[in-house]
């Protein structure tokens, strides 16, 4: 009787025609009336056989379609997504599945210290809400990019040779050693001279006078004594760094304080006494490598290479030997209640006694440095990544830094307080309950760089792809994370980044945005001609161009892999590549055209002229004058990159080299690091380098 009354009220409001409410009084509950054919009514979908649902006007109708939307997260930042209508909470609930052809709606909130860099893929928008309506019977996946917040990162800064760390923050140096002074002010110490000093937080660089590397630190009363290759010897108080006669050019590998003065080790089995600051050699008894030095209870103890510990409670040393020690690297030395402790490069702590004994490690780790502090010993290394170990007893070890993405090579401690130092500027903090990083920016490998008056944009492995804004750097990651290759810039609001697999990516003015590129060959570089338009490079002799927002491939003229893509105007492109392959497109094809004389791969083009194209091949240079190349040869080691802009040119090579072509001839420019270089670009105001552990250096032209 209720279906009655309910169909009535429906013919009275006009909803139902007259023969469907007849059909639903003689169907009753089933699906389809057999005689009317018509659908039966329902007052709620258990009503319905066959998982039908029961509508809105009463009537069983088939279940609609589902798909499943996933998010992936990407970016170095954090935060959720959720969904209306509701179903994802991402969160913990990252995949859900909606009706087909219903338009669904996300909304990204970034957690603190985090914002949103747009949503990419099956959802593209630049806003933190992006409404998409799936209309295929496929799943969906969405990206959203969570990027960290710049007000987060600490100020860049300049280097002594003028260079500006951009990225990673405060510098990307290695840093070897660090040193605590009572007060809590931090001195940490690295490649090419680096000294950082941190008060509170704080960091400056501060101008050490040499570019040795810098290898082991200590404090010495009121000052930090420090040591490094070529027999360098420092001491830093109040911000300044002041350098010291050591009497040796041997490589100097650690430094501890004795008593009131300090005692230094190094290659060779060369050990200098420090008193007052003068400087003194003593007799060691061996030519091995001596890679620590420490005070230990009653003696000072310095450590080294084939099993070498050497003992001294004056100026005399002596050997101690143990049958532990075999012919294993010794690395460092420190105390703890009462005892001495030995680290081996072979992961291995050993605690002094009669005999010795092995206390350390599980995990195997390839161990560095040690130290005793108020928190009991800390050990650092490495294994597959950086690893931190701890002991209260010296006996029981935990291991609460494992796998970390940097190595670490030093530490040191005051009471309440220690830090460790390590690969590409890398520092952390401990004050009892967890490690802090106090480094920002992301350190995976830069392949290249490009310029414009308001900044640079750098991509790199791991779907790395950076840029500025104002006076900090966004970090992102592209979906799939693929090892981007090449990017050019047309202005600040377009960008074209190429990768592997054909990937291709477009800078919009608010987030990265993947384009069909009908490929899945490894693109190497590329070249933005215009708004909107760009030609890319890849493996087997590829070009991509991309115009009018569709990507057409064709022959680069060549099967070998095209490395660099550089166009002087629209119909001048010139592409470099493997076995000194040169082609150039002159408005209809790509040709092979006269190369230089070099069977090796040209890794990078850049031109202003016809008459002024330069490339790098190995340690090489070539310039085209329009009838011949000529040579330069600026350093013995391989060059990566070259560009310039207007009287400006220079290229860039492994272990930070740095030259400048002025007017015949390469000078060498010093930019404060040794890391590995691969890209550079020139703004008419500023030039940029980038390489290996997420460099990015800046200096005013």
């Amino acid at each position: 009787m209720g279906k009655v009354v309910r169909s009535l009220w429906q013919i009275a409001l006009g909803r139902l025609p007259a023969v469907v409410l007849m059909g639903s009084l003689l169907a009753g509950t089933s699906a389809c009336d057999t005689q009317t054919k018509q659908a039966s009514g329902c007052n709620t979908s258990a009503d319905c056989p066959g998982g039908q649902i029961c509508g809105m006007t009463g009537q069983c109708l088939p279940k609609p379609k589902s798909i499943t939307v996933t998010i992936s997260k990407l970016g170095d930042g954090a935060g959720v997504v959720t969904s209306s209508p509701a179903g994802l909470d991402c969160g913990a609930t990252c995949s859900a599945d909606f009706v087909l052809g219903q338009p669904i709606t996300l909304t990204a909130t970034p957690q603190s210290g985090s914002l949103v860099s747009g949503f990419s893929i099956g959802c593209n928008s630049s806003g933190a809400t992006c409404t998409f309506t799936p209309t295929l019977d496929e799943p969906v996946q969405v990206g959203i990019n969570f990027a960290l917040q710049p007000p987060s990162q600490p100020p860049s800064l300049c280097n002594q040779a003028g260079f500006c760390w951009e990225n990673p923050r405060p510098q990307g140096n290695r840093l070897s050693d660090v040193a605590v002074m009572p007060s809590g002010e931090v001195w940490a110490v690295g490649e090419v001279g680096t000294v950082v000093r941190r008060i509170g937080t704080t960091n400056s660089l501060l101008s050490s006078g040499t570019t040795q590397n810098l290898t082991g630190a200590a404090v010495v009363g009121a000052e930090v004594v420090m040591v490094g290759t070529g027999g360098s010897v420092l001491r830093g108080a109040g911000g300044l760094v002041t350098p010291e006669t050591s009497g040796t050019l041997q490589d100097l590998l650690d430094v501890a304080p004795v008593g009131a003065g300090a005692v230094a080790v190094g290659v060779g089995g060369k050990i200098l006494r420090r008193s007052g600051i003068a400087w003194t050699s003593e007799t060691s008894g061996t030519s091995q490598t001596l890679r620590g030095v420490a005070p230990g209870t009653t003696e000072t103890y310095a450590v080294g290479d084939a099993g070498t510990v050497l003992a001294s409670s004056g100026s005399t040393w002596k050997v101690v030997s143990d049958a532990l020690f075999g012919t294993k690297t010794l690395a460092t030395v420190g105390s703890l209640l009462g005892s001495t402790y030995i680290g081996a490069q072979q992961s291995e702590i050993f605690r002094q006694g009669t005999p010795w004994t092995r206390v350390c490690c599980a995990n195997l780790p390839e161990i560095r440095s040690l130290v005793g502090s108020s928190f009991g010993l800390i050990a650092v290394g490495f294994t597959v990544g950086g690893t931190i170990m701890q002991s209260s007893d010296g006996v029981t070890w935990s291991s609460p830094v494992d796998g970390a993405q940097t190595l670490f090579y030093g530490v040191g401690a005051t009471t309440g307080e220690a830090w460790v130092v390590g690969d590409w500027g890398a520092m952390l903090r401990y004050t009892g309950s967890a490690w802090s990083p106090q480094t920002a920016g992301s350190t995976r490998q830069l392949r290249a760089v490009s310029g414009t008056a308001q900044g640079y944009f750098a991509v790199g492995q791991g779907g790395a792809l950076l840029r500025s804004v104002g006076t900090s750097v966004l970090s992102s990651t592209a979906a799939a994370s693929p090892d981007f290759a090449g990017v050019s810039a047309v202005s600040a609001t377009e960008a074209w980044a190429v990768g592997d697999a054909g990937n291709i990516y477009r800078f919009d003015g608010n987030s990265w945005q993947k384009v069909v590129s009908g490929t899945g060959t490894a693109l190497r570089a590329v070249w933005a001609a215009g708004p909107g338009e760009a030609w890319a490079v890849g493996d087997a002799g590829l070009v991509v161009r991309i115009k009018a927002g569709s990507a057409t491939s064709m022959s680069g003229g060549t099967t070998q892999n095209l490395l660099s893509v550089w166009g002087i105007g629209p119909s001048e492109v010139w592409a470099v590549g493997a076995a000194g392959t040169v082609v150039r497109y002159t408005g209809t094809a790509f040709s092979p055209v006269t190369a230089p004389a070099t069977t090796k791969s040209i890794t990078s083009v850049w031109g202003n002229l016809s008459s002024n194209v330069w490339m790098v091949a190995g340690p090489d240079v070539f310039v085209w004058n329009g009838n011949n190349y000529q040579k330069y040869t600026p350093s013995g080691l391989d060059l990566s990159a070259v560009a310039g802009n207007g009287s400006d040119l220079y290229v860039v090579g492994m272990k930070g080299q740095l030259h400048r072509y002025s007017g015949g001839s390469f000078s060498s420019v010093e930019t404060g690091t040794r890391n590995n270089l691969y890209g550079l670009a020139l703004s008419t105001s500023t030039l940029w380098v980038v390489g290996d552990g997420g460099t990015i250096l800046s200096k005013s032209r």
